[in-house]
């Protein structure tokens, strides 16, 4: 279980790096929505716990398993959404921006997500062994 949270953790650590260098690089433009950390942290909270339980749930190989991890991706979505919805009452934002902001971030550790559970849910590739 901690193998896949180190993944986690890197993968945030690379995409928080990539987003100060960019902002860095561009000083004068603001790319970034107000409290953009405020919607990564809360993205990347859910996230992670979304993935944590889907990633129990393939390892322990049940019938449910698929299940589990709709079922987490969905609530995942539907807390995303509520999100989008009363940070939208609080602040006004360029709605281009907003909609830029947002969904790199939830379609990154979405895609984040699937591809480690994909690797996690594939079957090992067994090298046939000749013998001379």
């Amino acid at each position: 279980m901690l193998k896949p949270n180190v993944y986690f953790l890197l993968f945030t650590f690379l995409f928080i790096v990539a987003v100060y260098t960019v902002s860095y690089l561009l000083p004068g433009s603001n790319l970034l929505v107000p409290k953009f950390w405020v919607i990564f942290t809360f993205v990347a909270s859910i996230t992670l716990l979304a993935f944590n339980v889907s990633y129990m749930a393939s390892i322990k190989n049940s019938s449910h398993s698929t299940f589990v991890i709709l079922a987490a991706n969905v609530i995942k979505l539907l807390f995303c959404m509520a999100l989008v919805v009363v940070y939208l009452q609080i602040y006004s934002v360029k709605p281009v921006l907003f909609i830029a902001n947002f969904f790199l971030v939830y379609l990154l550790f979405t895609a984040f997500e699937i591809y480690t559970l994909l690797l996690n849910l594939r079957h090992p590739n067994k090298k046939l062994k000749t013998s001379n």
